[in-house]
């Protein structure tokens, strides 16, 4: 896993469109993470990782 990217640094592992409501130490309310990859033409891959404090979202209103 990558230090560098939001799992690393929180040490989870995120499922694809899976939203997941994390706490962080300092912030006094969940958050809400959504991770999203998007493949390009050329198979090389970039993740988006959404992040709010909004957790009445439903599916389809994440990405």
């Amino acid at each position: 896993m990558d230090k560098f990217s939001i799992e690393g640094f929180l040490g989870l592992k995120l499922e694809d469109e899976k939203p997941l409501t994390v706490y962080l130490k300092g912030i006094d309310y969940p958050l809400l993470i959504i991770k999203k990859t998007f493949v390009n033409e050329d198979a090389s891959r970039w993740i988006l990782y959404l992040v709010t404090n909004d957790l009445s979202l439903e599916n389809d209103q994440y990405i």
